[in-house]
């Protein structure tokens, strides 16, 4: 029989006979937090990882285009009021996605919807916009604050 178990002690507490479940429960918690922010976080990404990324376009029916490329999957909606983009990838492959676009249809890009806001979402907001699109990421404005978001004032 073990020393806490004669005197009716707990291996739970201190020699005051203080709790010490609540602060391991606070430190388990913390640390599953901020293991579960590290793994959802998305990691910043450079230039170079994407010197060797092309672009594929898969036909699915009618003017419906999947863009294959580094991270998320983009989709291209084509018609005679213009191309609708759903994602546009990293910024560094805007160029490669933007000729990917125009090969299937060199008409105006007028829209880019964002899903959420992680960079292989939301990286080529930018060179759309140039491009001529509105960005719409109604919902996720906010995380991507720093973009100038097109008809609005801020």
């Amino acid at each position: 029989m073990r020393d806490s178990e004669r005197d009716g002690s707990s291996e739970l507490t201190d020699a005051r006979g203080r709790f010490f479940v609540k602060r391991r429960l606070a430190g388990a918690v913390c640390a599953g937090l901020w293991l579960g922010l590290a793994v959802a976080w998305p990691a910043p990404v450079l230039a170079d990882e994407f010197d060797g990324v092309e672009i594929h376009a898969v036909p699915l029916r009618g003017g419906l285009h999947m863009l294959l490329g580094r991270g998320g999957n983009l989709l291209v909606s084509t018609g005679p009021d213009g191309v609708l983009v759903i994602d546009d990838e990293y910024a560094p492959l805007a160029p490669r996605i933007l000729a990917a676009i125009a090969a299937i249809d060199p008409g105006p890009i007028r829209w880019v919807v964002n899903t959420h806001w992680h960079s292989d979402h939301t990286g080529g907001n930018a060179p759309m916009r140039e491009a001529g699109a509105v960005v719409v990421i109604e919902g996720t404005r906010l995380r991507v604050r720093p973009l100038p978001i097109s008809g609005t004032s801020s």
